[in-house]
């Protein structure tokens, strides 16, 4: 591996030794005992632990993997730069939507990658992920709120902040981000299953792809592996899978959503399957709800707590949420009540802590609202339950209300995962290079909603 699987714990791009590992991870700045965590996280580690036992082997098996990248996109993004990627991009486009047998002579690489997409897992299920798709939609008013609400509170995760940070990720263009996130959940929501060929498979895909060249960039820019450990590392990318998986769940159950065990079984298998494609190594990728939440102590309790970058994220994600709203008077007292209601949630579902720590106002008022919600969902449900076809209105009427959701914030534009030349140009991890740059208005990590259908340009990363 050339750059990105497994680094040592130096500043330089020296990701051959592997020897030094151990000895990198022992010293690693963010890392938190589960034992003894961040007051961020603190009362929920020490709910979860009443009933979950935790050795010092899976606490060294997590300190390990906060040093470990995503082998298959990490050569991936080493044979495209070798080859050049006005080459080989094309080459990883033609595989990505017409299949790896539509291209001549691929590389070692390239099909090592595909082969394991292409190769779908013994437990997977399209029946159980297309009805998963279907309770996510179901409730994707509700969700969308609680997604949120757990973006918000993902944030009190520095380390989980600070590759946004490095890149200019949520700091320039926000509301993009936001769209495009959306766009993403979207696409993997309303693709029937997530088939070889839908758009949230090859969405998915691409974010992969996305990563795995952020954290190439950022560790040859001298990121400080020794104190952040690998960006986007393993950790990282289960406790992103996690806080859309089983956390979700467990939030929107917690809301009053009446989510059957079966229902529960088929909407982690689709988030399961998520995880395969977006590479997350199988010991953060359990087969059963029960099994995923025994790992929330390990990768979020070995989480630091937030910083003013945290902060800065938080204050920029929530004046996002105003800027959806139009302007005036009642614009203003919406997205006044919009905002409150989303930071109250947050602090009832990550907690005081936490909510201190973002700098998060603390409404009480708000708070006795969010605490009002169960009652009203649940009232909600048992009629949806004890009508007839009113699941299956329920349902359709979840897929049209995300749709127009799309449409009002990307103004009827389509968001894409791409890359610009100028963004790979102005990369600068905060606190290295003191002359880094912004990018230009309107670029970011992952692209802009132009309409344009290519996908990623080689051109731009050349």
């Amino acid at each position: 591996m050339r750059h990105a699987n497994k680094v040592d714990g130096s500043d330089t791009h020296n990701s051959n030794n592997m020897d030094s590992n151990d000895a990198a991870t022992s010293k690693l700045g963010r890392w938190r005992d589960p034992r003894h965590p961040d007051p961020w996280i603190a009362r929920t580690n020490k709910f979860l632990l009443r009933f979950i036992k935790i050795n010092d082997a899976q606490i060294q098996m997590t300190k390990d993997a906060y040093m470990e990248g995503d082998p298959l996109a990490d050569e991936l993004i080493s044979w495209m730069h070798e080859a050049g990627m006005r080459k080989s991009w094309p080459q990883f486009e033609l595989a990505l939507t017409k299949g790896l047998p539509t291209v001549d002579s691929p590389s070692p690489s390239l099909t090592a990658f595909f082969s394991v997409l292409e190769t779908p897992p013994a437990w997977m299920d399209h029946a159980a992920m297309r009805r998963g798709c279907d309770v996510a939609m179901r409730t994707s008013k509700m969700g969308e709120i609680v997604g949120f609400s757990g973006l918000l509170g993902g944030y009190a995760a520095v380390g989980l902040a600070k590759p946004l940070v490095a890149t200019r990720g949520l700091d320039k263009a926000t509301k993009l981000r936001l769209i495009e996130t959306m766009q993403w959940v979207y696409d993997v929501y309303s693709s029937d299953g997530l088939g070889r060929f839908s758009p949230g498979f090859i969405s998915t895909v691409r974010v992969r792809v996305l990563h795995a060249l952020v954290r190439h960039k950022l560790v040859a820019q001298g990121w400080n592996c020794k104190r952040w450990g690998l960006p986007i590392n393993q950790v990282d990318m289960g406790v992103t899978l996690h806080g859309q998986g089983v956390i979700n769940l467990m939030a929107m159950r917690a809301m009053g959503a009446i989510i059957t065990p079966s229902e529960g079984r088929d909407y982690f298998m689709l988030w399961r399957y998520i995880g395969h494609i977006m590479g997350v190594a199988p010991k953060f990728n359990p087969s059963s709800e029960w099994e995923a939440i025994k790992l929330i102590p390990l990768l979020m309790g070995t989480q630091e707590g937030p910083d003013e970058d945290s902060r800065h994220l938080a204050k920029a994600l929530l004046e996002t949420r105003r800027e959806i709203w139009p302007e005036g008077k009642v614009g203003r007292l919406l997205a006044d009540c919009d905002v409150n209601l989303r930071v109250a949630l947050t602090r009832v579902l990550a907690g005081k802590a936490a909510g201190d720590g973002l700098g998060l106002p603390d409404h009480l008022l708000w708070q006795l609202v969010v605490y009002m919600i169960p009652a009203a969902n649940i009232a909600q449900d048992l009629v949806r339950i004890m009508t007839p076809g009113a699941t299956d209105r329920a349902t359709r009427r979840g897929y049209e209300q995300f749709r127009q959701i799309m449409e009002r914030l990307s103004e009827g534009k389509r968001t894409l995962v791409t890359i610009t030349r100028s963004e790979f140009k102005t990369w600068r991890p905060k606190g290295i290079n003191p002359m880094s740059r912004t990018p230009p208005r309107g670029s970011g990590i992952c692209g802009r909603y132009s309409g344009c259908r290519s996908g990623i340009s080689p051109r731009n990363l050349e």
